[in-house]
């Protein structure tokens, strides 16, 4: 399945991307050269699995909501391809998945998740809900997270609209001794997000106007 997803890769998305959205990709210095890594990216569509998967050498595998797994031949074709279901209305299933990301962190892979947990069409980054997801994946998998920040005209991908990729330089999770685990967790999480919205022009104009 491996050998699918780089066939897969090479000729079909990476293509498809540059044609149709024209993708540019910026800061790919910054993706660590060896071991696992979490990338980190704002969510406004599902292309943006897609995008992330151009983005460096190693297989990205993503955590996706149960749903895409009803059907039994997509859910083996989704498993073999290192997608990780969850139920998002399962506090039980959260913890699942995100021990079967920290497993593949472990053996060195590369897990893509999305801070905000869910699709925020057209909304900016920085004023949505922000998941501490990221904070337990880079904690227990003991792995540095690079922030991806996806842009694009009104935060909406559209094809034959333009879409750029800036990588960051990695984050490495620390707790603070003088506060509580879950303090920790929603801060580390807050920082990844401002890593992330730092590429965003728009939040750097407010920010200036201030």
């Amino acid at each position: 399945m491996k050998v699918l997803y780089f066939i897969a890769k090479y000729l079909v998305i990476i293509p498809f991307c540059k044609i149709f959205f024209w993708l540019n990709i910026e800061g790919k210095k910054n993706l660590p050269k060896k071991g696992g890594y979490i990338l980190a990216c704002n969510h406004q569509s599902t292309l943006d699995v897609i995008f992330l998967m151009c983005l460096c050498r190693h297989q990205v595998h993503f955590i996706a909501k149960k749903e895409l797994f009803k059907n039994k031949f997509i859910a083996k074709i989704l498993r073999g391809a290192g997608i990780i279901p969850v139920d998002r209305t399962s506090v039980l299933s959260g913890y699942s998945s995100l021990n079967e990301a920290i497993h593949y962190l472990k053996n060195d892979k590369v897990v893509a998740i999305f801070p905000q947990g869910t699709r925020c069409k057209g909304q900016n980054p920085m004023s949505t809900n922000i998941k501490s997801g990221v904070s337990v994946m880079a904690k227990w998998g003991n792995k540095q997270v690079v922030p991806i920040f996806i842009k694009t005209k009104g935060y909406k991908t559209k094809l034959f609209h333009k879409a750029s990729v800036f990588i960051g330089q990695p984050i490495t999770y620390q707790d603070d001794p003088n506060k509580n685990q879950i303090e920790n967790y929603r801060i580390f999480a807050k920082d990844v997000m401002l890593s992330i919205c730092s590429f965003d022009n728009t939040n750097n104009e407010e920010n200036n106007k201030s």
